[in-house]
């Protein structure tokens, strides 16, 4: 993170930054093809937003004692995905902490059985 958003190491070596933000373009203007996104929605302008605001996040929350970076990131979407998602998509989105925990938990195999 030090190498992202320090003036200094951005100057030496650069930053991902406007790859996370084409990433990000590239996925919105998927979704805006399937009918995902509200009318409004320019995706480049909401890449660049997500990406400067989990950069935020991530720099705070690991800053303040107790901080919690998956809680931090859904309330993050919760407050975004309303006014970029149509609404029949955005009833489908789970937004919770630890969602990723739990679908990588669901996903891992199970541990051979045993035999004595």
């Amino acid at each position: 993170m030090r190498l992202s958003v320090g003036v200094k190491a951005r100057a030496l070596f650069g930053t991902r930054w406007p790859d996370w933000i084409s990433v990000g373009k590239q996925l919105l203007e998927e979704a805006q093809f399937r009918g995902e996104l509200l009318g409004h929605v320019v995706p480049s302008e909401i890449s660049r937003l997500l990406v400067g605001a989990w950069t935020g996040v991530l720099l705070i929350t690991e800053n303040i004692p107790g901080g919690d970076l998956s809680r931090e990131i859904s309330n993050l979407f919760d407050l975004v995905l309303p006014n970029i998602a149509a609404p029949g998509v955005l009833a489908e989105l789970d937004t919770s902490p630890y969602r990723a925990e739990r679908l990588l938990g669901a996903a891992a195999p199970a541990e051979p059985a045993r035999t004595a």
